[in-house]
């Protein structure tokens, strides 16, 4: 199945949907964040009892995971992953920044591979906070390591943002990547009726998505050059999705 540039496919007994990103070739522009959440929701409702089977959305990149997404354009985007309630997942193999960064920071899980590196400046973009991966990443590590991370030469490797709470799971090789994908789906996501798994997303995640419905038309009415209606970035909400695994190198994240 196939929408633009984005590849539909249904896995593990058709109970997750994976929107995997084109490869860029010389020239091209990342894919925007729009054209993504589209994929995904067309791919849903062209059956109505495949769509509520689905435990999972996945995001994946077949070499880096490159999006565009502009501050003003990304809650729209957001509020359809939202509205749809199933629990999301990024699966990185090599950078990750600007929009890419903040679809991946928005899902509940990353999972990625060793030699993926995360944030820095992203080419041509200007310095400071206005990254497109600014909103979202403040609220999951707080403003001042989410600005760290984004400035040029800021950017984490995949152990470095696990041991900040940004990556779920990594391993090493694009093969071991996959595997580990599917055991944790097999032993955490796939047991549990899709119905538990939308409920428990939307209750756990009520506070995240309010403070992205706070702040994100914030940013972008000061990258505008408007002035801001109430305050900027608010701490981050603790938003953790499910308890500790007993996988190598997991931990929970929202």
């Amino acid at each position: 199945m196939a929408h633009r540039n984005v590849r539909i496919d249904l896995l593990h007994a058709r109970q997750v949907l994976r929107a995997t990103l084109p490869a860029a070739r010389r020239g091209d522009e990342p894919i925007a964040l729009a054209e993504v959440v589209s994929a995904v929701r067309e791919a849903l409702e062209d059956d109505a009892g495949q769509r509520a089977r689905i435990k999972l959305v996945a995001f994946a990149g077949e070499r880096d995971f490159r999006v565009t997404a502009e501050l003003g354009s990304q809650l729209g985007a957001f509020e359809q992953l939202i509205e749809l309630g199933i629990p999301t997942a990024a699966v990185v193999r090599g950078s990750c920044a600007g929009g890419g960064l903040a679809l991946a920071a928005f899902c509940n899980f990353i999972f990625a591979e060793r030699e993926a590196c995360f944030g820095g400046a992203m080419p041509g973009a200007e310095e400071g906070l206005f990254d497109e991966a600014f909103g979202v990443l403040a609220l999951k590590l707080g403003a001042g390591p989410a600005l760290e991370m984004l400035l040029p030469g800021g950017h984490r490797s995949t152990v470095e943002a696990y041991r900040q709470g940004l990556v779920a799971a990594w391993t090493a090789g694009d093969g071991a990547l996959e595997q580990l994908v599917g055991r944790w789906l097999e032993t955490h996501l796939l047991p549990a009726s899709a119905d538990r798994l939308r409920a428990a997303n939307r209750a756990v995640r009520q506070g995240f998505h309010n403070e992205l419905r706070a702040e994100l038309p914030v940013l972008a009415q000061i990258q505008a050059g408007e002035p801001p209606v109430s305050r900027a970035v608010l701490p981050p909400v603790p938003v953790g999705l499910w308890s500790r695994t007993p996988a190598q190198n997991v931990r929970p994240v929202a």
